[in-house]
């Protein structure tokens, strides 16, 4: 016992004849603290400030954004039991993006692109593990409007 009796008595007098320097070090970690957790706050603010100026001043041309909503790849008999991931993703943007920006977009496109995955079904598709094909699959609606692009072969 006396020798928890001994360090509480020694940092007890550590801590009254050094208050001033722990009062410092205390005052900086919440200083530092308050100004770390504000940083994101003013870089979210910043960002803003910066896509509100660039649209501001571009040419009604030269604008195009892009919003992107990344999902994993779930199985398929439950991802078959509830809507799906595209149809909410779409929701999402048209609720929180296409409605905000809508005076100021012409025109607009959605691109479904899946998670790469490997080949199945052909003996070809059948290799080793680091020679195995793979691919995903894209999608893009308006892709083949007349004022986008046209199609030869």
């Amino acid at each position: 016992m006396s020798f928890l009796q001994l360090a509480y008595t020694m940092a007890r007098r550590r801590i009254a004849t050094a208050w001033r320097l722990e009062l410092v070090l205390f005052l900086g970690i919440l200083l530092s603290v308050a100004l770390l957790s504000s940083s994101v706050v003013f870089s979210d603010l910043l960002a803003e400030a910066a896509l509100r100026r660039t649209l501001r001043e571009a040419e009604a041309g030269d604008v195009n954004f892009w919003v992107r909503i990344f999902t994993n790849l779930e199985e398929p008999t439950i991802a078959a039991q509830r809507t799906s991931i595209y149809e909410r993703s779409l929701d999402l943007v048209d609720q929180r993006v296409t409605q905000v920006f809508d005076p100021y977009v012409a025109d607009r496109a959605h691109l479904l692109e899946t998670s790469t995955f490997f080949y199945t079904g052909d003996a070809r598709f059948e290799l080793e593990q680091d020679a195995r094909p793979r691919g995903r699959i894209q999608y893009m609606t308006r892709l083949f409007d007349e004022d986008r692009s046209t199609l030869l072969e």
